[in-house]
């Protein structure tokens, strides 16, 4: 009954999430907006779905998200500014977990926010259009009731592991940049992700192959059904859809399939935005292991005993 239960919670996300990215394209393509835009408003309510367990969540996080926004946007040209708002923004949205859902949900509200400026290139100007999109988004996640299936539990030591976190994506943002310039914020994202539902350096490691299986198989299987559909702009519409679904519904315990529909559903987007290339997906992942390495890293040498951080009893460290 219990995995029923699970299946037909996931089920009603991922349909919801579908229903609410498809509302909101048809919306700003009505409106006129650009590519920049449509983007912008997807990335929204597939945040949302993984932010929002319940409406004080979104009220919460949806300033912070235009704020976090318009922050990355101003940022965006100035590298070392970028990474010095960047880490203290980590540092808040991780240590923000200790509040529960709610707090997880602004954490992920907040970053979200200043990854998307990054991966859309804004820039200050372009802050009130990719607002208005932000906007009917949030819209649309109301008119649909999206909603998390699985909200985090907040970790036993947040502020380690807000330091583990931060530590880990100041090696990703300069190792990251070393790599590709352009394209240094996957593997920042990927520092974060690894330490979400983790307690220890065996978890961490854990997740991160995970995350690095899921998007090597996902760059080859979105490659060959990119490169198939590239000259239909609809059918690219329709994978990128079904792979969010696929993202929403599968459990969390097989992440390493969560990231192989994450990745599809990137390759899907990049195809739509005329930015898909052989080379990008394997800048995606190099960057994706670099993120990887520097989360492990990162928890191995801040963890006191190595592995065991999760037997410690459950108070703040």
């Amino acid at each position: 009954m219990g995995r029923t239960n699970n299946s037909r919670i996931r089920l009603t996300a991922a349909t919801r999430a579908v229903l609410g990215t498809a509302a909101t394209l048809t919306v700003l393509a009505a409106l006129g907006q650009p590519d920049t835009s449509l983007l912008a408003g997807g990335f929204t309510v597939m945040t949302s779905a993984l932010a929002v367990d319940r409406l004080g969540t979104l009220a919460l996080g949806a300033p912070l998200y235009l704020a976090a926004l318009a922050a990355g946007a101003v940022a965006g040209p100035y590298p070392v500014a970028a990474a010095l708002v960047f880490l203290p923004l980590i540092y808040a949205a991780v240590h923000a977990r200790r509040y529960g859902p709610i707090g997880h949900g602004a954490g992920v509200f907040a970053f979200m926010g200043f990854f998307l400026a990054q991966f859309t290139e804004a820039r200050a100007a372009d802050v009130p259009q990719l607002s208005v999109a932000v906007v009917v988004a949030f819209c649309a996640v109301l008119c649909t009731g999206v909603r998390v299936p699985n909200p985090a539990e907040p970790p036993r030591a947040v502020t380690r592991q807000a330091l583990q976190v931060t530590a880990a994506s100041a090696l990703a943002i300069a190792g990251g940049h070393l790599v590709s310039p352009d394209h240094w914020y996957w593997a920042v994202v990927t520092t974060w992700v690894v330490f979400i539902n983790t307690e220890s350096t065996g978890e961490v490691l854990r997740q991160s192959v995970r995350r690095l299986v899921g998007t090597v198989l996902g760059a080859g299987a979105g490659y060959g059904l990119a490169t198939l559909a590239a000259p239909y702009g609809p059918l690219l519409l329709v994978l990128l859809l079904a792979c969010m679904f696929g993202m929403f519904f599968t459990s969390p315990d097989a992440y390493w399939a969560v990231t192989f529909f994450i990745t599809g559903m990137l390759c899907m987007l990049l195809a739509l935005l005329d930015t898909f290339s052989a080379d990008v997906l394997v800048l995606r992942v190099h960057e994706t292991a670099l993120g990887a390495c520097c989360g492990v890293l990162a928890a191995r040498l801040q963890s006191r005993d190595g592995y065991r951080d999760h037997d410690r009893p459950p108070h703040d460290g």
